[in-house]
């Protein structure tokens, strides 16, 4: 990390902000950059995370005080972010740098039919990113995006999303609204597809049913013996290794039967031979 740092100021001499990604043992490396803020080689120190799950933790880093700013992703199919970390970097004054602002997979590739972006164009609205962006930035507690994009011409139109006029509710509503039905049509396609799926019979469903309630019968029985034992490894591994087996084996058989891929037979005897050992 301390290399990385050092590297990176050698190419730039001096960072605007300078981020702890993914809070990447960030209680060793913040004392570092702030004695190279306090020096005026970095002016801004920030910390950042992709996933909901660590957003706790982000929260935490944020209350110390010794950030700036935090990274995190928005987008109308994402929106963790507004239940604690867009209200507390607004109550403690942190700026707030969107990742993935398009999205990505549907939402970003299939655009609304123009006719119901035209609400938008009093906005300076012309493509479907610029909603997105706009969708972003229109959060007063948000202050820039990060969008990305395979082609350099799209680098003009997306930057138009950075002036207002800004959303206000009503548009913000709108694009959540479109957002929401991008994803509807692709969705549609891959279950009608001939390729992909096909009705799964009673006989099977049956057959998976019964895998799983082994699974769990297994897990269950692990628990009370947890809370019996005062070691968890004296109960052994061979419980532990056999739920796996299970939940595993019926991903795999899910899978198999929809993916038309064959032997799904054995797998499912073989799963039965793991639950019959156990028992």
């Amino acid at each position: 990390g301390r290399r990385q740092i050092t590297r990176a100021l050698g190419w730039f001499g001096r960072v605007e902000c300078y981020q702890l990604h993914n809070l990447v043992a960030w209680r060793d490396h913040l004392p570092v950059l702030e004695a190279l803020r306090d020096d005026g080689r970095i002016d801004v120190i920030g910390a950042t995370h992709y996933a909901p799950t660590a957003f706790g933790e982000l929260a935490t880093v944020m209350r110390t005080g010794r950030v700036g700013m935090v990274q995190v992703p928005y987008n109308p199919h994402e929106r963790d972010v507004e239940r604690e970390i867009l209200p507390l970097a607004a109550e403690l004054g942190l700026g707030v740098l969107v990742m993935r602002p398009l999205g990505g997979g549907p939402l970003a590739a299939r655009t609304p039919p123009a006719r119901d972006l035209q609400p938008l164009v009093a906005f300076g609205i012309t493509t479907w990113a610029q909603a997105l962006l706009k969708w972003a930035l229109s959060d007063p507690r948000v202050t820039a995006v990060i969008p990305a994009t395979s082609q350099p011409g799209r680098m003009t139109q997306n930057a138009a999303a950075g002036s207002g006029p800004w959303f206000g509710h009503a548009e913000r509503a709108l694009v959540a609204r479109l957002a929401v039905l991008a994803i509807i049509p692709p969705l549609l396609a891959r279950l009608k597809s001939p390729d992909v799926y096909q009705p799964v019979p009673l006989s099977f469903v049956l057959k998976a049913f019964s895998i799983t309630i082994l699974g769990f019968l297994i897990l269950k029985l692990l628990k009370s013996q947890c809370y019996s034992s005062p070691h968890f490894l004296d109960f052994g591994w061979l419980p532990v290794l056999a739920s796996g087996v299970l939940v595993a084996g019926l991903i795999i058989v899910i899978l198999f039967k929809i993916f038309k891929i064959e032997e799904l037979e054995k797998v499912i005897d073989l799963a039965k031979k793991y639950a019959a050992k156990v028992f």
